[in-house]
């Protein structure tokens, strides 16, 4: 891929619960999850939909977003594959768009990218092969056998998503190919895989969706550099770094079955798992993580019925949780704090300010 942007954050998955107030019988409802369609539901959803459209017309190939933890990342991604995302039956068969789940998600929720933007929402809805990767199992990887072993846990994760491939026999050349298919997709029979398959499977997959959809793929990668901070020994280390990046370089660099590519991480420039070679610029989307104060005012209000109240809330809440900023250019020169851009701070300090704060009770 020859073009890239990058976000960089001092600053994703959103992780809320239920919470009852002490002295209303409101109940503020939310989810522990990063699963869009639990969190769209809760009282402390904050609709960042339009990020959709921004980041798909920002026409980069490779897009990185680098967040801290609990900024959005995990149900933002969750978000753009039920989006972009092709439905189909169990033969493979594409099933029309405006009669899909997602669709109604969208719709029914009145989300901005949908009562917006029409244009782009029936131009892009429901358009694209979609191959999401979840790293979160290679957190807390101590050795390279045992990121061995949770890498092939994650291909048949992400091969699951994709069984009804199998119904589709205009994909399969020979048996070989069908074969392999069916041993990336269960998980035991992945003990036998080779390494070198390990780094080839999700290549495989893509050539798979592109033939089958004659489209470029769209893949989306979450937690893409999270074996860079857990707690591997020193002996395999670089192997297990190396490895990782050249399954990431192979898969969005070097594959003619991808057509753009959406990873979210945590490290900032110089730690990157970013494949090699990609060149690093700022983007426009920092908006879009995270909660500004001008934000946490009308989220506020959903709980809050005091307008005094709502102030001393917000106030409290920015001078104690916003110590993050959205800034395109600190990570040039990362040895002095940055003063540039906007303070911000995530859904889940709000939560946060309720329970510690306000005394509310979690149930």
């Amino acid at each position: 891929m020859e073009s890239s942007s990058r976000m960089m954050l001092m600053v994703a998955s959103l992780q809320v619960c239920v919470v009852h107030s002490a002295n209303s019988q409101k109940q503020i409802f939310a989810t522990e999850s990063s699963d869009f369609r639990k969190v769209v539901k809760s009282c402390f959803f904050v609709d960042k939909s339009m990020l959709i459209r921004d980041l798909f017309e920002e026409n980069q190939a490779f897009q990185e977003i680098t967040a801290g933890p609990h900024f959005a990342k995990s149900t933002n991604l969750d978000m753009i594959k039920r989006f972009f995302s092709i439905t189909v039956n169990r033969e493979g068969v594409p099933v029309r768009a405006n009669i899909t789940s997602n669709y109604k998600l969208f719709q029914d929720n009145k989300l901005l990218i949908y009562e917006n933007d029409k244009t782009f929402f029936n131009s892009h809805f429901g358009n694209y092969p979609v191959l999401y990767i979840d790293y979160k199992p290679l957190d807390g990887v101590s050795s390279f056998d045992h990121m061995l072993r949770k890498y092939r846990h994650i291909l048949s994760n992400t091969f699951s998503q994709h069984k009804y491939l199998l119904e589709v026999a205009t994909i399969w050349d020979n048996e070989f190919n069908r074969t392999m298919f069916e041993s990336y997709l269960e998980y035991s029979p992945l003990y036998d895989l080779h390494k070198e398959h390990v780094r080839d499977g999700f290549i495989f997959l893509s050539s798979l969706l592109f033939r089958h959809f004659n489209k470029s793929v769209f893949v989306l990668i979450d937690d893409y550099d999270i074996v860079s901070i857990s707690p591997v020994n020193a002996h395999d280390r670089s192997d297990v770094i190396e490895f990782v990046r050249s399954v990431n370089n192979a898969l969005v660099q070097h594959s003619r079955y991808v057509g753009r590519a959406v990873v979210t991480g945590s490290l900032w420039r110089g730690r990157t798992m970013c494949p090699s070679g990609v060149s690093v610029t700022p983007n426009s989307i920092g908006k879009y993580y995270g909660l500004s104060s001008s934000e946490l005012k009308p989220l506020l209000l959903k709980f809050l019925n005091d307008k005094t109240e709502v102030e001393d809330a917000a106030h409290y809440i920015v001078a104690t949780y916003s110590g993050y900023v959205h800034d395109e250019e600190w990570y040039l020169d990362q040895s002095a704090p940055s003063t540039r851009g906007s303070q911000v701070c995530s859904v889940w300090s709000v939560i946060q300010y309720c329970v510690c704060h306000r005394k509310l009770n979690i149930t």
